[in-house]
């Protein structure tokens, strides 16, 4: 009897990975069929230059389950007829957190060939199946559906274990270059870039020098033009392929995360979906950067005239991004750039930069002009052209509070800051009947990725009537809380991201307690790993209660009077979000009124945030917002036009 590697052999795949599984005879007849009408109507239309690639694919969860996925002969015919960037738009992605179609741009010879060759050893493939019909040793189970996407699906069960072509990555590769104009470089040193848990170095990626930076940043300027050219629905195009790729190497990027951040498997993953989330905003919201009409007939003076406003790209950007999310936070600047049609530089953090790397490496296959983006690790003391050059006409950083010295040497360029925050949460008196939920978010907000977030839930303020009962359901799920190594599924507390970070926090605590305040558990550390720790009764002029913690520490209080709460709350250097828990719509709506923040989260933690809303704080948490829209016209300037009938 033939093996499943044999088999396997006969059914070739592409370089992005194709699977065809042996089933059964008459449920593949249809396919069959339809695969060869496909092949025969690529033969016909090769003439365009830049063409949409369709492949076959199996995005694999489990040796036991893949997903085949091609698009109908009509839908394919319509696509070869428009441009590149219209094709690029009605290809829609097939979207799924488990299976999925990938959707790339290809030349005109690559599908001519490439394609050709795919599909024609498919058939051949299938055919030897049929013709031998040897599937009995095969679990067999076909579901073929037509969706309004026109597309072709075929889901199989039992695939071949043995010829596993796409193994999950275990590790990073072992070196990442820089990209400078859109190409990878190299540079004349590399950074070390360490696995958070173990210590160990994981990869080294390209250093960029003074010189590097200078040549991204005058690349940046000359791709003013031509990324203001670009037309809106082919920046769509651009962030609907990163989408597909984004998908594709969603394994990837949450093993990235999982080691160089330290941020446990589940809440890696959680970023991936949510880099998923940023870009498909962006891609909606590019061909959506409106204008307006103006009524000018305001006086008899000004009568006949018409207002006409455009918005337009403010030019080259600058981004810097924090290490705490790697791939969402620089998503937040570089897929509103692309969308508004702006160049720009950007330095990742040191400590994590090979997220964003990997998204340049995606933006580099696409059609961008020149120069339309540079992705420079380098050092601190290097970075001084991504906040002083008068060539930039847009820095955005998220950071810390020097944040506010890079403002001030920013020069006449227009500066946006997230600079986070030590978020309050209040727990109003109506949420006795619902304090295991309230509990369990607020642990949640205090400890996900190890406290390592703006908006963690660090100051707890909670009703003296059920404050007694609220600390001890609170304490208790924090000390449930499993440490341990980021790559296991059961770990919800990994490492903080240096031994600095954790050392920090140690002394805070100390000198909480010195001062009169009660540990109530945690507070032990090894290396960068810090206990969740919670503490009440600290003073007021505490660093834990005044400035951001930014680790696994959070602190209780009781209350008796609402405003006295919102007070409490406002009795902060910080203002980027809070959260009420209450059932009373009065307060609710004094809190929205009072509280001294840039977003108020009703019945839920502050912690909470959605990547379409604008976001952003008050006082020391920084200036601007983002949130994609919001982003958007930050990198866009108003152009008005005026019309004398």
């Amino acid at each position: 009897m033939e093996s499943a590697s044999d088999v396997w052999k006969d059914i070739q795949r592409s370089q992005s990975g194709a699977r065809v599984g042996t089933i059964g005879h008459e449920e593949f007849r249809e396919f069959y069929s339809f695969v060869y009408r496909l092949r025969e109507s690529i033969r016909q239309n090769t003439s365009l230059a830049t063409i949409q690639r369709a492949y076959l694919i199996g995005h694999r969860q489990s040796s036991q389950a893949f997903t085949m996925t091609v698009f109908e002969r009509d839908r394919w015919t319509v696509c070869r007829r428009a441009s590149q960037q219209e094709a690029a738009r009605c290809w829609p992605t097939v979207s799924s957190t488990e299976t999925g179609a990938k959707i790339e741009l290809w030349t005109s010879k690559a599908i001519a060939s490439e394609l050709d060759r795919l599909l024609t050893s498919a058939c051949q493939g299938i055919q030897k199946v049929l013709t031998n019909n040897k599937t009995s040793e095969y679990r067999r189970h076909i579901q073929a559906t037509h969706s309004r996407a026109s597309r072709f699906e075929v889901t199989c069960s039992g695939f071949i274990p043995e010829q596993e072509p796409s193994p999950s990555k275990t590790s990073l590769n072992t070196t990442y270059p820089l990209y400078l104009a859109n190409r990878p470089a190299s540079g004349k040193a590399s950074l070390e870039v360490l696995d958070k848990y173990s210590g160990e170095i994981a990869t080294r990626v390209a250093l960029a020098d003074a010189a590097t930076i200078d040549a991204a940043i005058a690349a940046a300027v000359a791709a003013e033009a031509p990324m203001r050219a670009l037309p809106p629905y082919a920046r769509q195009a651009v962030l609907e392929h990163c989408i597909a790729r984004f998908r594709e190497r969603f394994d990837e990027l949450a093993l990235a995360l999982c080691i160089e951040a330290g941020k446990p498997i589940r809440d890696a993953e959680g970023e991936v979906t949510r880099l998923i989330d940023t870009f498909k905003v962006a891609a909606e919201e590019a061909v959506r950067v409106n204008g307006e009409v103006l009524n000018l007939e305001i006086s008899k003076r000004a009568e006949g005239y018409r207002g006409f406003v455009q918005r337009v790209p403010l030019g080259a950007c600058s981004f810097i991004t924090p290490f705490n999310f790697p791939l969402n936070l620089v998503a937040h600047k570089v897929a509103p750039a692309i969308a508004a049609g702006c160049p720009f530089v950007l330095k990742p953090s040191e400590k994590t930069p090979v997220g964003a790397l990997i998204i340049g490496e995606i933006l580099a296959e696409t059609d961008l002009p020149h120069g339309a983006f540079s992705i420079l690790p380098c050092r601190v003391e290097d970075a001084g052209p991504f906040v002083a050059d008068e060539r930039l006409k847009l820095l955005s950083f998220t950071g810390g509070q020097v944040g506010w010295e890079l403002k001030a040497k920013a020069g006449r360029k227009k500066v946006v800051l997230e600079l986070g925050g030590n978020a309050a949460c209040i727990v109003d008196a109506d949420q006795r009947d619902r304090l295991d939920h309230v509990v369990e978010r607020l642990v949640f907000g205090a400890y996900y990725q190890s406290g390592q977030s703006c908006i963690k839930v660090q100051r707890v303020f909670a009703h003296a009537s059920l404050y007694a009962e609220l600390r001890e359901r609170f304490v208790a799920a924090t000390k449930a809380l499993k440490a341990g190594d980021p790559r296991s599924r059961d770990t919800f507390l990994g490492p903080l991201i240096d031994e600095a970070s954790a050392t920090r926090l140690e002394r805070w605590i100390g000198e909480a307690t010195a001062a009169g305040a009660k540990l109530l558990c945690g507070g032990g550390r090894e290396r960068n790993r810090l206990e969740a720790s919670v503490l009440e009764d600290v003073p007021p002029d505490a660093r834990l209660n005044r400035l951001e913690a930014f680790g696994p520490v959070t602190v209780l209080a009781p209350f008796d009077d609402f405003d006295a709460a919102l007070a409490a709350v406002n009795a902060s250097d910080y203002g980027l979000q809070a959260g009420v828990f209450t059932n009373d719509l009065a307060h609710a709506m004094r809190a929205w009124d009072a509280l001294e923040v840039g977003g108020v989260v009703i019945n839920d933690i502050p912690s909470f945030r959605v990547d379409n809303m604008p976001y952003g704080g008050v006082k020391r948490s920084g200036l601007g917002r983002e949130g994609v829209r919001y982003a958007i016209e930050d990198m866009t300037e108003p152009r008005l036009m005026v019309l004398r009938g």
